[in-house]
């Protein structure tokens, strides 16, 4: 068993990510991955998602035999330190769901059982306060057979990279966050990570590790809907605009800028379910959040807000032909969970014949697996916004940003623009075009 050898139990973006990160470092990383498509598709090297640059360091990964996917837990037996990165959807009610996770620590322990120089499991999935402690814990004892602190132990190191500059966040993280069973625990993942120059901040215990992940992801998810709360008001004043106010506020160092942005609202794979997740925990210990469940509500309406827009400018919507530039839930990523395009989307197909072109340079494929055939698939913007009577950006593609008001002219047969990202110079669109934006009258 080696220190330089590191298990990856999970290869979502989170697990994918980190392992090659980590194999580009120099160590031996095996993969676990339960679906053989993925497994089979990584070790070819391609990735099952776009990642900007993830690709390129997979193949180098698995040409210098640094990088490895298998189907096989024992595979893991030769890991000091295994990562797991499962993921913790939504249920319904908002709870996270741990089926999965709670699967992949059990096949763990089955591993453990025959490992034998205190292997170290780190929980990089986002999971309630407690869950480690009341139930992986008990689970690893069970399915090992040994003993917590002596045969194995356990550490929550929360993972904090972004879709889109996942690799960048990986080498340069602003501080790594450990809670631990013990101090032996921290000194070891200390000197792993001391690949990373960056703070390292061990908490007094596990839990307090799982409940920094979701505050941080609960509090930049609030300074989003505040400002786009904001921009909802700003619209109703003449001549103000959102991003002058925010520039304002985030000039004051208490604020900062970040974060500021105001759109069509956040989506993707954790602000919206470690939102509800936070909620549901309060609510199940007997305290009912009231802030928390305000920024889903912001956030959700801000699709509405964006087609109020839209039809303020165009009244009747039936039988008419909408482009939609963008449906990542970002820029530099396929994903469209939680994505506010499709909100958008459900929102505009309530109207009678309406039809709705769509354009993403990533995301296309991903698209039809959800929307099937409610929409039109575009091949590029050209054709997305051909004859069409309006086009909302969603996404901030650089592809768009660098669009000039001539190239909607040219195309489309109304040429009328909802910027729900605010990618445009107000002043030189809406001298020559119908342009419209979010927190702007």
């Amino acid at each position: 068993m080696e220190m330089n050898c590191i298990g990856i139990v999970g290869l979502g973006y989170v697990g994918l990510t980190i392992g090659v990160g980590f194999a580009s470092k120099g160590f031996k990383v095996i993969g676990i991955d339960i679906k053989k498509e993925n497994v089979e598709k990584i070790n070819s090297g391609k990735s099952q998602f776009y990642e900007p640059g993830l690709e390129d360091y997979l193949k180098e990964t698995i040409a210098n035999q640094k990088f490895k996917a298998s189907l096989d837990f024992n595979e893991l037996n030769s890991c000091k330190i295994i990562f797991i990165c499962v993921g913790t959807p939504s249920k319904e009610s908002g709870e996270s769901d741990l089926t999965h996770i709670t699967k992949a620590i059990i096949e763990t322990g089955k591993i453990v059982k025959n490992m034998e120089n205190n292997p170290i499991i780190v929980i990089k999935s986002t999971v309630p306060p407690g869950t480690t402690l009341n139930e992986f814990i008990p689970l690893l004892i069970k399915y090992s057979n040994k003993k917590i602190g002596k045969d194995f132990s356990i550490a929550m190191s929360p993972e904090f990279i972004k879709e889109g500059n996942a690799l960048d966040d990986f080498f340069h993280p602003d501080r790594i966050i450990i809670g631990a069973y013990d101090e032996n625990t921290i000194n070891t993942l200390r000197d792993l990570f001391k690949i990373f120059n960056c703070p390292i901040y061990a908490v007094k215990n596990i839990s307090t590790a799982e409940m920094i992940k979701y505050v941080n992801n609960a509090f930049l998810s609030t300074k989003i809907s505040f400002i786009n709360e904001i921009a909802n008001i700003c619209r109703l004043i003449k001549d103000v605009d959102v991003n002058d106010v925010a520039k304002g506020i985030g000039m004051d160092k208490r604020i900062s800028d970040k974060f500021l942005r105001a759109g069509c609202g956040f989506g993707g794979s954790c602000y919206p379910k470690d939102l509800k997740a936070l909620i549901y925990f309060a609510k199940s210990q007997g305290y009912r959040p009231s802030l928390l469940p305000s920024i889903i509500e912001v956030n959700e309406n801000q699709a509405q807000i964006t087609v109020d827009i839209l039809r303020n400018a165009l009244p009747d919507l039936s039988n008419k032909r909408i482009a939609i530039f963008g449906l990542a839930f970002k820029p530099e990523t396929s994903d469209m969970r939680e994505a506010c395009s499709l909100r958008i989307i459900n929102i505009l197909q309530q109207e009678r014949d309406i039809k709705i072109s769509v354009y993403d340079p990533k995301a296309m494929e991903e698209a039809q697996k959800i929307l099937g055939d409610k929409v039109i698939y575009a091949t590029s913007i050209e054709k997305c916004i051909e004859g069409v009577d309006a086009c909302i950006i969603v996404t901030e593609w650089d592809e768009f940003k660098n669009l000039e008001p001539e190239f909607f002219i040219k195309h489309m047969k109304n040429p009328l623009i909802i910027d729900s990202r605010k990618i445009y110079n107000h002043e030189k669109f809406s001298k020559v075009l119908s342009y419209f934006e979010i927190g702007r009258l």
